[in-house]
């Protein structure tokens, strides 16, 4: 991909004045198709080496929060974004793994934006019930559970849908609006079912969607 991509890069540079208005087009698409598949690749290495990643440690989920905020911290200024969250708790989890949850979780909410309006991401959590627990029958209910919610004010996920964001190579929306690979929810799934949680969405009132993540305060 690389090799395709500099020399589709070389030939546009170097011939630019003799090739005309349709080879021109041609190069665009030829650049354009290979810099998806790059996309592509990076995210299913990436897939794969997430879910390599099997150490289990206890993290403070606020240190990983900061320093995923930090890694948007270009993005957040430009789009305006604003995210509120109060201390998380601490877990025994796969620091990777939590790292990319939350990275794709966030990524999530700063690029599903509606026009004309900056994002706003809230994150909260707290402690489920042995009664909640009992809804969620896939559980391990000998363990305490914490609930993290992301909710975003942006296009939001039709009900019907709510499912289906979560399987690998699932697009929602076309690549003229947003660019993406359909994998972060996918990967999300995995590395959530990896901890012997669950993932759902659900609408949030006034637009927008609630990502929630339920995760075993101890494995």
């Amino acid at each position: 991909m690389r090799k395709i991509r500099t020399f589709a890069s070389i030939l546009n540079q170097r011939h630019a004045q003799s090739i005309d208005a349709e080879a021109r087009d041609l190069l665009e698409k030829i650049s354009l198709s290979a810099e998806r598949m790059a996309d592509l690749i990076r995210d299913v290495l990436n897939f794969s080496k997430v879910l390599d990643a099997s150490v289990f440690e206890e993290i403070d989920l606020t240190v990983i929060l900061q320093n995923v905020l930090r890694d948007f911290d270009l993005q957040i200024e430009q789009k305006q974004a604003k995210i509120h969250y109060n201390p998380l708790p601490t877990v025994h989890a796969v620091p990777l793994q939590m790292n990319q949850l939350f990275y794709n979780l966030i990524g999530n909410g700063l690029k599903f934006t509606r026009a004309n309006l900056p994002p706003v991401i809230d994150i909260s959590w707290r402690q489920l019930s042995p009664e909640e627990l009992k809804e969620h029958p896939q559980l391990d209910s000998r363990l305490p559970y914490v609930e993290i919610i992301f909710v975003d004010q942006g296009v939001g996920i039709d009900p019907r849908f709510e499912e289906r964001v979560f399987l690998i190579f699932q697009r929602l929306n076309t690549r003229q609006h947003f660019e993406g690979t359909g994998i972060g929810l996918a990967l999300c799934k995995r590395i959530v079912s990896n901890h012997c949680g669950e993932i759902y969405v659900r609408p949030n009132e006034g637009g927008g969607s609630r990502f929630h993540v339920l995760l075993p305060v101890g494995q």
